[in-house]
């Protein structure tokens, strides 16, 4: 089955249930206000993206968003998951709340594998 980015990103969050139908198993999305979050943080992550990638000028949006959907979906996905689960735990690098203790990667690893376009001068 295929699913958009953003059905993608809410089985990552685990947005969703499984109901059972009479022929099969159908897949339904839950949270559906949370939509919008997903879908700028999508956004974001893709500039992030697009800025390490260093795309020439000649690149449209529409080839951006290809290049970045076909080469670094699941890197995509990472920084759309790292974003939403720092979510109100900005600039903080470590976390401790009733004897949980959470440290965050640096957001920056994950960018770290893209390859920029090289220009020749």
């Amino acid at each position: 089955m295929s699913y958009t980015l953003v059905e993608k990103i809410k089985i990552r969050l685990r947005q969703y249930k499984v109901e059972n139908g009479l022929s099969n198993n159908e897949i339904v999305f839950t949270d559906l206000d949370k939509n919008v979050l997903i879908e700028e943080l999508i956004e974001k992550a893709k500039l992030d993206i697009a800025k390490n990638r260093n795309y020439p000028d000649s690149y449209t949006e529409e080839m951006r968003n290809e290049d970045i959907e076909k080469n670094y979906l699941g890197m995509l996905i990472d920084l759309v998951l790292f974003d939403y689960y720092a979510d109100g735990m900005d600039y903080e690098t470590n976390h401790s709340e009733n004897g949980v203790n959470r440290t965050m990667i640096k957001r920056e690893s994950i960018v770290g594998d893209v390859t920029p376009f090289a220009k020749i001068l």
